[in-house]
């Protein structure tokens, strides 16, 4: 048996056993590029505010939310993506039943009033990520599986495009263009190969950072015992004006408060030209006795192993190129979907016994005619 058709055995093989979990994955995938839009479409009454004439300070809105939920520990105060987007709060507690919840709290930008609340996992693209990472499984679980899905779709392109390698040719120029559906197969998979390995590489690599995290991760506190709720908010107004001087590139995108006393204040974001690395750049502060910088992260000097990690999530999502790469990357996984499926429909037929009375299904015909004898 020779390679070829040992890989292609592989390649038929990884699509049968994976191929309803590949379609509910590139799917919910699709629906993710959008996944900032469609949230908004499907909550405009929190997700949508005025344009403000006169912005409420970052100070007086964190005292809102200190003030209603003194019993929380607050993580992070994301700013608007636009101007007519809310602030949002993130917040953790351990409620008297020992359950862990995470809390968003939306603010309106212009009176510095709460708006709205949710808990994560309780709303449509919450549950649509979660469907999306793990299948809904619990974490130690569905996660590991979705890496190793990861990988397989990464193997598939790859043996894929070694099974068809005498025909990539003709497949990007489009001069195979029969309606035959293993043909159209065969096209679309050798178009998007390269992207099923970056899909695959940068997913198995994004569950996988998140399942270490979890194993290594220390007991989830009692009642919240072991976070520090802070009983009076870091003046945040003045640490971004002092964040700016201290790195005016920086277009920022929120700030970090500690969970552990001695833990720093960061005021994090963007930097320019370097959108796909993601929100990894800051300036970080200590707070006590007075605010002072401590640090300054700028994710364009860092390695190069991780630059390449800082990029996965932009990567996998398609969001580093504005409306460009989310519509390429939308069109590619409905082209993912469609090779999920057709893959399963093409290994159903070739297994289906085949139909005795229908001679142009006989081996001897299709073998004359593929000697040219009629």
């Amino acid at each position: 048996m020779n390679s070829t058709r040992t890989l292609f055995r592989l390649h038929s093989w990884m699509g049968v056993i994976t191929g309803v979990l590949m379609i509910v994955i590139a799917l919910t995938g699709v629906v993710l590029v959008y996944g900032a839009e469609v949230d908004r479409l499907l909550n405009q009454d929190i997700k949508l505010r005025p344009v403000p004439t006169h912005p409420a300070s970052v100070d007086a809105m964190l005292r809102a939310v200190r003030a209603r939920f003194s019993d929380h520990h607050v993580g992070l105060i994301s700013f608007p993506i636009d101007e007519q987007a809310p602030y949002v709060t993130s917040l953790r507690k351990i409620t008297s039943e020992g359950e862990f919840v995470r809390y968003q709290v939306y603010l309106d930008p212009g009176s510095g009033e709460i708006v709205g609340q949710r808990v994560s996992g309780n709303y449509f693209t919450s549950w649509l990520l979660r469907l999306h990472a793990a299948l809904i499984l619990p974490d130690r679980w569905g996660e590991p599986l979705v890496a190793v899905l990861g990988i397989i779709m990464a193997l598939s392109g790859v043996t894929g495009l070694w099974v068809y390698r005498k025909k990539i040719w003709d497949a990007l120029k489009f001069s195979r263009t029969t309606a035959r559906l293993g043909t159209m197969h065969a096209n679309l998979g050798v178009w998007t190969c390269l992207f099923a390995v970056l899909l695959g590489i940068t997913g198995t690599i994004l569950n996988w950072s998140s399942v270490l995290l979890v194993c290594r991760a220390p007991p989830v506190p009692q009642l919240g015992s072991e976070w520090q709720i802070l009983d009076r908010m870091p003046p945040a107004d003045a640490l971004l004006v002092e964040s700016h001087r201290a790195f005016p590139e920086l277009e920022v995108h929120g700030v970090y408060f500690p969970s552990k006393p001695g833990e720093p204040v960061k005021v994090g974001g963007y930097v320019p030209g370097a959108h796909i690395l993601g929100k990894s750049s800051y300036v970080a502060f200590a707070i006590s006795p007075v605010p002072r910088v401590t640090a300054i992260y700028d994710a364009r000097k860092a390695s190069l192993g991780m630059r390449l990690l800082l990029m996965t999530n932009s990567l996998h999502y398609g969001d580093f190129a504005g409306q460009g790469s989310k519509v390429a990357y939308a069109i590619g996984g409905l082209v993912l979907t469609f090779l999920a499926g057709s893959g399963l429909w093409i290994w159903f037929r070739r297994a289906a016994p085949r139909k005795r009375d229908q001679p142009q299904d006989s081996p001897s015909i299709g073998a004359a005619k593929t000697r040219g004898v009629t």
